[in-house]
């Protein structure tokens, strides 16, 4: 075992009051809550609303099927293609009580990209609606929401001794992959019932009605969002779109948000609209420092940033942005049950105020990569500080300040976030070249004082638009991946060592 840099500071990192719900499933957390509070408001979704004993009726009617019909049990894989309803949180959690592990999929996504899915996947059965049968008619086994009688008295109980245990799967998550494809992200519920015990206890003096849940299901802010307030019996507002939560805040008082910087940026041009906030969480993006100095002056707003991966389970790092008065805009220090160590290239730990790249362990780190052992083998390494422990090798820049914040520099690769859906620029690049007209393809960020573009750039060996390309990567890509522009060059610019500089390729005014 290696000795540590900074013995003492590593220790305080590390410490942290055990919250008896870390010990808890999600679906555990839930039954309680129900207990508790079973006429209390649980969900509203366009109009439609569901106390916790309606709820949990449907969601154990649903688990009772899947573990009948289906024989769905530990280590099962059930999808998820629902649009963005009530179905879809009775599906998740149903499919959490059965025992399995759900794989959600956007129905935005093209057919290519959730063909891929299945079938990488392949799950026992896919939970879907009629509307989306031409995306999934060549999958085998479904089960169609829209044929599903109501919940009756007659509803089942899943026993609490079958409720799923640490280890066992939550979910699986696609992400984007450097490969070409996505790759699938095993996240435990141990994993998950971490995150959700520091949520209760971070948030237990927190003034909130009502918590928003715009993120789509398939990336793991949205588990702040769902599964923290039916833990703590607050009611969750399931928006259409995130995109429309200025028209309910004219509506809500008190509200918890989590969202990216980039649409707060769009919710302060109506300044009045933030007013209804009193929790922000900023997630999947960098935050600007001008950003935080306009938040801060709303008065009695709690304002974090949080940053991690999917692959440590929604936030690894947290800073409360409200009251801070540092020159620059900080990720925080580790939540409970995490450490993060800040390594050189050998793995060892540099001094503090040193950049390196992030590493972090504890009890958030997934259990790796679906069908991808030697990326797994590459992400997940075995922690070198603490005999049987794994950290997670993020591909991230950061630096310890001497108060112990966290300074992030960006990326050391080619991935990046951009309006927090995190993107591997190589995937961009890798499908334009599948084109036969494209020789050589290479994606990346246009920064500019207009803002931030995803833009591509091409080699052509055979005549084809700008316009055919975009056509043709919307039949592979989801939107969220499309760049904004596609530019045609007959030479890239290069490196002493002879490869592209993308450094040069996408400064301002070089392309």
């Amino acid at each position: 075992m290696r000795e540590l840099a900074n013995p003492v500071w590593q220790a305080d990192l590390v410490s942290a009051a055990i919250n008896p719900a870390a010990n808890q499933s999600v679906c555990a957390l839930f039954e309680q809550q129900v207990e508790r509070t079973p006429e209390a408001l649980a969900l509203i979704c366009e109009g439609r609303q569901m106390t916790y004993r309606e709820l949990e009726a449907r969601v154990n009617q649903l688990a009772w099927h899947l573990k009948t019909q289906y024989q769905i049990e530990s280590e099962s894989f059930v999808g998820l293609l629902l649009g963005r309803s009530e179905r879809m949180l009775i599906s998740m959690l149903a499919v959490l009580k059965a025992g399995g592990a759900y794989v959600p999929i956007s129905p935005d996504y093209p057919a290519k990209r959730i063909d891929y899915i299945l079938r990488d996947a392949n799950p026992k059965v896919l939970i879907t609606e009629k509307r989306f049968a031409s995306a999934v008619e060549r999958f085998q086994e479904l089960f169609y929401w829209d044929d599903w009688p109501d919940a009756g008295e007659e509803a089942a109980m899943v026993p609490r001794s079958n409720l799923p245990e640490p280890e066992q799967l939550a979910y699986l998550m696609y992400t984007s992959g450097s490969t070409g494809v996505p790759k699938g992200v095993l996240t435990e519920h141990g994993n998950l019932s971490n995150f959700i015990s520091w949520c209760i206890d971070e948030y237990r003096h927190s003034t909130f009605d009502i918590v928003y849940a715009g993120t789509p299901y398939g990336f793991d802010l949205s588990n702040i969002e769902f599964y923290f307030p039916l833990a703590i019996g607050r009611p969750i507002r399931l928006l259409p779109a995130s995109q429309m939560v200025g028209l309910y805040l004219r509506r809500d008082r008190r509200v918890l948000l989590n969202t990216v910087p980039s649409l707060v940026q769009e919710l302060l041009k109506t300044r009045e609209l933030l007013n209804n906030v009193s929790v922000l969480n900023l997630g999947g993006e960098a935050v600007p420092l001008s950003l935080g100095r306009v938040l801060r002056s709303y008065p009695g707003m709690e304002i974090r940033n949080m940053y991690g991966p999917t692959e440590t389970t929604s936030t690894a790092i947290n800073y409360r942005i409200d009251g801070a008065t540092s020159p620059e805009m900080l990720i925080g220090k580790p939540i409970a049950m995490t450490v993060v160590y800040i390594l050189d290239e050998e793995m060892r730990q540099v001094p503090i105020g040193t950049r390196g790249e992030i590493y972090i362990g504890g009890k958030g780190v997934a259990r790796g990569y679906w069908n991808r052992p030697e990326l797994t083998q590459e992400r997940f390494l075995d922690d070198p500080f603490t005999p049987g422990e794994r950290l997670y090798r993020t591909g991230d820049l950061g630096m310890y300040l001497p108060d112990g914040n966290l300074r992030f520099f960006g990326r050391n690769d080619n991935q990046i976030k951009l309006h927090g859906f995190r993107i591997e620029l190589d995937e961009i690049g890798r499908q334009l070249e599948g084109h036969e007209s494209v020789r050589e393809a290479v994606a990346g960020l246009k920064k500019s004082e207009r803002g931030d573009k995803l833009v591509a750039v091409c080699s052509l060996c055979a005549e084809v638009s700008a316009e055919a390309l975009i056509a043709y990567l919307k039949d592979i890509l989801p939107p969220y991946m499309l760049p904004d522009e596609i530019i045609f060059r007959e030479n890239f610019p290069l490196t002493p060592a002879g490869k592209i500089d993308r450094s040069a390729l996408f400064t301002e005014g070089r392309i």
